[in-house]
């Protein structure tokens, strides 16, 4: 993979700016044409973010059942094919919503299983245990509601899955570059 972005195209690119139309959301204009924030909206913000965060706890639930549910068909059914693709959806959808529901300890453990499940072929294995101590290390971080970092064993934990999951990657050639861009290098020589 070549991190080169100097070669030059004919294509034309447009950049897009996107509107900047939600500071009137947290602003408001107050007299002598002077901005203020709106401290009362932000209050009523974080008022309705409690309320849904009662249900926080429960979403997590669903999506870690769906998460061991996976699991439990790709020890049934192998690592492969639709198998292995439940458990790395739901991986991914638990590394994309975990921080948002408070649990950004439990995506970065996602993140890391995650990563395996895509960076490697479908012929690489990977050892059970790997993916086994992501799926109770998700599960025991909501059960015991490790949700941030003062909670140093759950700390400890996910450092031990990341480093393990990145050491195999790269035993594995999951960070080298493609062969064709090899190739492609070697014969502009």
């Amino acid at each position: 993979m070549s991190t080169d972005h100097t070669e030059k195209s004919d294509e034309k690119l447009e950049v897009v700016q996107p509107p900047k139309n939600l500071k009137h959301l947290v602003f408001q204009a107050s007299g002598g044409g002077s901005s203020q924030i709106d401290l009362e909206a932000i209050d009523r913000a974080e008022k309705a973010m409690e309320k849904l965060s009662v249900s926080f706890n429960m979403w997590m639930e669903d999506e870690i059942d769906t998460l061991r549910e996976a699991h439990t068909g790709t020890k049934k059914d192998g690592m492969t094919g639709e198998a292995r693709q439940a458990l790395f959806r739901a991986a991914h959808d638990i590394r994309g919503e975990a921080g948002t529901l408070g649990f950004p300890l439990v995506g970065q453990a996602a993140s890391s299983l995650a990563d395996l499940l895509s960076m490697l072929p479908d012929d690489v294995e990977i050892p059970d245990a790997l993916i086994e101590g992501h799926v109770h290390a998700i599960y025991a971080m909501l059960r015991e509601n490790a949700s941030g970092d003062d909670n140093k064993t759950a700390v400890d934990l996910v450092n031990c899955l990341r480093e393990a999951a990145t050491r195999l990657l790269k035993a594995e050639g999951a960070f080298d570059e493609p062969e064709a861009d090899q190739t492609e290098e070697s014969s502009a020589a």
